[in-house]
């Protein structure tokens, strides 16, 4: 997912690479080359939202949901009013479900499945592996919208 994160900043989609997992966040530079990016304000780092929601609630929230909730804080901080989500072809449609309700505002959000991670080439019913991949995908999003409503 990092690999194509930074194939999309190389080819000018982006200027920010943003790894709210990790809290990472890299910078493209003049010349085109990922530079790590420093905070000037140490209130900037701040994550009280997030800490929020892994202390009281780690037990059933679900990390993608607190990676979208970290990313959106990040990019508030930045002033950043665009953003493009790679993940797993597999992830995309629970991210663009839980990208919907944390950003409801007027950013504008795309969705890029990674090219490094595709699906086997057979329906997915018929692989052991993507059918395994999907139901769980679907069980996760109905867990988001049981637990979310309660947020």
């Amino acid at each position: 997912r990092e690999k194509e994160a930074q194939q999309l900043l190389k080819e000018g989609l982006a200027d920010y690479l943003i790894v709210p997992a990790t809290g990472q966040i890299k910078k493209r530079g003049p010349d085109g080359r990922l530079e790590a990016f420093n905070w000037k304000r140490p209130e900037d780092v701040s994550n009280q939202r997030t800490k929020e929601l892994t202390n009281q609630k780690n037990w059933f929230v679900e990390n993608i949901h607190i990676e979208v909730y970290e990313a959106k804080r990040l990019m508030d901080n930045l002033g950043l009013r665009s953003a493009l989500f790679v993940s797993s072809p597999y992830q995309m449609r629970r991210i663009k479900v839980i990208t919907g309700k944390v950003f409801n505002d007027s950013r504008e959000v795309r969705y890029v499945p990674t090219r490094y991670e595709t699906p086997g080439e057979a329906y997915w019913l018929f692989s052991n592996r993507d059918r395994a991949l999907v139901l769980t995908e679907y069980t996760k999003i109905v867990w988001f919208f049981l637990y979310s409503s309660f947020l």
